[in-house]
């Protein structure tokens, strides 16, 4: 066991050894094709490459090199089939990358431009909280005409957080400008509590929600066009959202005072008490902060209004669990939403020539 022990570490050592070796073999070939290059001599050059680009001898910088090198090497020797190819290998080991006016030549430029080098779309995932803030249009109560003098009601809402989870598909299509299409599961709360002053009548009603949301939005990045090392890209977006209502339940909602009452669980759609499908509005803003040149953590927020009624009017008093024993009447209300959240950009590319070829 102790002889197999030592000729297995015997086998790693040497083979990290000789990986080491291979490794500053391939730098040394990549230097000296450079040199040769510079020299004007190009015949030897892919051959000096091929072995290291194949066993992937190269670090990913060297690579970089390597295949920006063979795509100038093929330009320069009419080779417009591997200079092409050449091309594509850089952009997929270098998305994006940038050109050296001072440095690249005139003729790689050109060929850089018959290329697609952006982004054909980004999936992006976004975790955060809620804030749920009803705007109530018009108001409702069980006793909203008072039972005798002095009685009156006063209702209260309470901000209640939530959570959300939301994944997109986003396109970039001129000058900073992009479009997206997202997919969002989210939950939110209601917290209200109604006095009948003159009495000792309190009731608290809390109810969740659960959504399935589709955001449609566009969004502008400041500086998109201009260095791509800034590592900060500052942005504004806004869109709409069609909400699909999953669930909406009363959850731990009682009345003190006079009959005490309790609902807890009761389901709000079974009755269609609440609206299934709502539509809102949104604006935010938000900052990415790249990871590495073309991928981004973001950090957003964003301020959603609601545009339809929450509450199915026509089903208003059906709920006799709530109207009879808790003496709540709901509101007309729409439902804005506060949220704000994190989440990472991956970029997705695809190095194609164009079909048309734009002159620098």
């Amino acid at each position: 066991m102790r002889i197999s022990v030592k000729y297995a570490l015997v086998c790693v050592i040497v083979f990290a050894i000789s990986m080491q070796m291979a490794s500053a073999q391939c730098t040394i070939s990549l230097n000296k094709a450079e040199d040769e290059y510079d020299k004007g001599r190009l015949l030897d050059i892919p051959s000096r490459l091929k072995f290291c680009l194949e066993r992937n001898g190269f670090s990913k910088e060297e690579k970089i090199r390597a295949y920006k090198l063979l795509t100038k090497v093929y330009i320069f020797s009419d080779q417009e089939g591997k200079a092409e190819e050449s091309l594509v290998k850089l952009l997929k080991a270098d998305p994006e990358h940038k050109l050296d006016d001072l440095f690249d030549p005139a003729e790689l430029f050109y060929l850089y431009e018959k290329f697609r080098v952006e982004p054909i779309f980004r999936t992006s995932l976004r975790m955060g909280g809620n804030l749920t803030l009803p705007n109530v249009f018009e108001s409702f109560s069980a006793f909203s005409q008072p039972l005798d003098a002095g009685l009156t009601a006063t209702r209260d809402y309470s901000d209640q957080l939530g959570f959300y989870l939301e994944g997109a598909i986003e396109r970039h299509i001129v000058k900073g400008i992009e479009v997206g299409l997202g997919v969002q599961y989210s939950q939110t709360s209601l917290d209200i509590q109604e006095t009948f002053l003159g009495t000792d009548i309190l009731f608290n009603i809390n109810e969740s929600q659960r959504w399935l949301k589709f955001p449609v939005f566009g969004r502008y990045n400041f500086f998109y066009e201009g260095d791509k090392k800034k590592k900060f890209i500052p942005y504004v977006e806004a869109g709409g959202v069609f909400n699909y209502l999953l669930q909406a339940t009363f959850v731990d909602s009682e009345r003190s005072g006079g009959t005490q009452r309790s609902v807890n669980g009761y389901d709000l759609l079974a009755q269609d008490e609440r609206n299934r499908v709502l539509f809102s509005v949104f604006a935010g803003a938000g900052v990415k902060m790249r990871t590495n040149k073309v991928h981004f953590f973001t950090l957003e927020a964003r301020y959603e209004i609601g545009l339809r009624n929450y509450v199915n009017a026509e089903n208003r008093f059906v709920n006799n669990e709530s109207v009879s024993g808790l003496s709540y009447v709901p509101d007309n209300l729409s439902l804005n939403f506060l949220t704000v959240s994190v989440g990472y950009t991956h970029s997705i590319y695809n190095p194609k020539k164009k079909r048309k070829v734009t002159s620098r």
